[in-house]
């Protein structure tokens, strides 16, 4: 308010090209107050605490990471993400509680990830759900790395016409 008052302006103006018409995605991660998304400069490493069970009576704090190539994600759309911005590739964190406990990576079916990032509410349906979702490759990587290609269209913001990703 402040700043209006002084300015005249709010800092990130919705607009055309702005994020009027979006609702922020739900990617069930919850930072812990008070704690900061990192990302070392040299190695790509990030680092984020969270908190798992925020609804229950024993909510746990988290320490993740991943590894990126591309600049942490700044603004209030985004969670635990980083974007190269003129590709639009992208690695971000999501949480489900969706799982059994103890579930072994490599038993779960790639359907539950892609019924996950590709919700109504998910990560890539700003401008409605996306289309044409195809699983290309899944396979383990390590015990405790699953990596899964895939392929789908979004509807386009200015346009609003599919784009292939």
């Amino acid at each position: 308010v402040d700043g209006f008052l002084q300015s005249g302006m709010v800092s990130q103006p919705l607009g055309v090209s702005g994020h009027a018409g979006k609702s922020r995605p739900e990617t069930g991660v919850f930072l812990r107050d008070g704690s900061e998304v990192s990302r070392n400069e040299k190695t790509g490493d990030v680092l984020a605490e969270i908190v798992l069970n925020v609804k229950s009576d024993s909510p746990t704090a988290v320490v993740t990471s991943f590894s990126s190539p591309w600049p942490l994600a700044k603004g209030s759309l985004f969670d635990v993400e980083c974007r190269d911005s003129k590709t639009g590739d992208g690695a971000f964190l999501a949480v489900s509680s969706k799982l059994q406990p103890n579930a072994n990576l490599a038993d779960i079916p790639s359907n539950f990830f892609i019924n996950q990032l590709f919700s109504p509410t998910g990560r890539f349906s700003f401008y409605g759900s996306p289309t044409d979702i195809k699983v290309k490759k899944s396979r383990m990587v390590t015990d405790n790395y699953r990596l899964i290609d895939v392929s789908f269209s979004s509807l386009s913001q200015s346009t609003m016409t599919e784009i292939p990703r």
